[in-house]
């Protein structure tokens, strides 16, 4: 079930030498069910395409064809259209974060990343009750 519609870009840094009128990685959406899903989406593309924060001009965020949100280089999700940052939006419900966390475990690099998560399954519960206390709305 898609939700959401994610547009991921970048240009050159010119801190870099790099043009900043032509794009610098190729132009993709990804479709997501959550917000958290589209964070995920527009990491992996980060780090797919090693941008840094100068190069990424992606991050908008669309429902029925109309931008609601942006996520912005560090993963965080802003409410509006454009480049001005709004509030930040939170995660809907655990389930959000649950999805968001299991992502970041399937981004490492390394090809044992089964075997060897971002964090433990204890780590995972003391960060879920942090954030399920305190940002995520119940």
């Amino acid at each position: 079930m898609t939700f959401y519609n994610v547009r991921m870009c970048s240009v050159g840094n010119i801190d870099f030498g790099q043009n900043p009128r032509l794009p610098y990685s190729p132009l993709e959406w990804a479709s997501c069910s959550s917000l958290a899903e589209c964070s995920q989406a527009c990491q992996k593309y980060i780090s797919r395409h090693a941008l840094g924060g100068g190069n990424w001009t992606g991050g908008q965020v669309f429902k029925d064809g109309v931008q609601i949100a942006r996520v912005s280089y560090n993963g965080r999700i802003w409410e509006g259209e454009g480049y001005g940052y709004g509030e930040e939006l939170k995660f809907n419900d655990k389930d959000d974060v649950l999805r968001f966390f299991d992502g970041l475990r399937q981004m490492q690099v390394d090809p044992q990343a089964a075997e060897n998560p971002i964090l433990s399954e204890d780590q995972l519960d003391r960060v879920l009750t942090k954030v399920y206390s305190g940002r995520v709305k119940k």
